[in-house]
């Protein structure tokens, strides 16, 4: 009996084990594809602000007029911009040393600031390192609008290849939230997104309307940061609980996604068919045992009953026999003592016999002698 529950007790925990193990195997599986297919849906997305960039960049009489100087008109072409595409904030225009020259929509705020110098931004260190589109870290803009923004920068060039200048596509972090929003990452689960500095562009609770957050000493971005993807599983001590973390980069722009999820959710499905598994393979263990055990005890009952069975048939002979035994005793005994009284009566009989025929003798002998005595008188 113990080894039919040691029996059962391996099988059941090697097929729950290995249930456990592909449901595992499963969940970080999907959330892989989840950072995988976010990473895909922003980069299609930021792909498509750096086509609009270059399609803008690329058009003849804009060109003209950059390579003129004439950065007023220039930007009246643009003007339409964020209201055609309303994902772009606003469009800026800096000459080949990162002079800023042009901005529309114009505020009383910016035009203070046209004629500055904002070559030590990312963007323009960015865009002019090999003169190609650029998708720079979030910056604080330097006149406040209450907002962060995510500039996006494409060389304007001529026909010959000269350097006439730099279109900034500036996108606003909202915009960011409002691409990930169309990402399914499952229940308690969420997506953030960080720059190529490993500051915050995207996160559900984190992203304060004019701080840049630092999420850089955070593993799983340090990690994605250096092309890096993959899943694990960590301990979050600010909110107290274990998570599924994985993270995807987007290389072509610095970007990285992240998706987290508690491992509560993330291993729902795998813990409910589990614990399915577990009392089910409990109730086949004590049913077996069960009626394994009922079986062993209804044969060493029937053994039992036959031993006993046995037993009385043996008492039954032996008494038989021994009665057997007895009456052949007693038989021989009263034929014995029937044969003794027999004799003593026979021997009774004879003696008596005797006496009968001496008493005849001596009646007769009397009988003479009266006869005698009678002729002598």
């Amino acid at each position: 009996m113990f080894c039919l529950f040691l029996f059962l007790s391996t099988v059941g925990t090697y097929l729950i084990y290995s249930k456990y193990s592909n449901y595992t195997v499963s969940a970080l599986s999907r959330r892989e594809a989840i950072a995988s297919l976010a990473a895909v849906t922003l980069k299609e997305r930021t792909d498509r602000v750096i086509d609009v960039g270059i399609s803008l960049a690329t058009r003849v009489q804009f060109q003209k007029l950059i390579e003129a100087g004439k950065w007023d008109e220039a930007i009246k072409v643009m003007e339409r911009v964020p209201k055609d595409f309303p994902y772009i904030e606003r469009v800026a225009l800096f000459d080949p040393q990162g002079i800023f020259e042009a901005v529309t929509p114009l505020t009383p705020e910016l035009s203070t600031i046209i004629g500055q110098d904002f070559s030590y931004r990312d963007y323009y260190q960015g865009v002019s390192k090999n003169w190609e589109p650029y998708v720079a870290e979030a910056i604080k803009p330097a006149v406040p609008l209450g907002y962060n923004l995510v500039p996006v920068a494409v060389p304007i060039t001529s026909g010959s290849g000269e350097r006439l200048g730099i279109l900034l596509l500036n996108i606003k972090l909202d915009t960011i939230t409002a691409w990930s929003k169309s990402i399914n990452v499952g229940p308690a689960a969420f997506v953030y997104i960080v720059d190529r500095k490993g500051h915050l562009l995207m996160h559900p609770t984190l992203l304060p309307a004019e701080d840049i957050v630092d999420f850089s000493s955070v593993p799983s971005v340090q990690k994605v940061l250096k092309g890096e993807r993959g899943i694990e599983i960590t301990w979050n001590p600010i909110e107290n609980e274990e998570r599924v973390t994985a993270y995807e980069p987007i290389s072509e722009h610095g970007w990285g996604v992240i998706v987290a999820q508690p491992t509560k959710s993330a291993f729902m499905e795998r813990d409910r068919v589990v614990r399915s598994d577990v009392i089910l393979w409990i109730l086949i263990i004590i049913t077996l045992e069960t009626v394994t055990f009922l079986l062993l005890r209804n044969k060493n009952t029937m053994k039992m009953q036959l031993e006993k069975e046995k037993a009385l048939t043996a008492m039954v002979e032996s008494a038989n026999k021994e009665l057997k035994t007895l009456n052949e005793s007693v038989s021989a005994e009263a034929e014995r003592k029937l044969k003794e009284k027999v004799l003593q009566l026979e021997t009774l009989n004879q003696n008596m016999m005797g006496r009968e025929l001496k008493m005849i003798e001596l009646k007769k002998e009397a009988q003479d002698l009266r006869t005698q005595l009678g002729e002598h008188a």
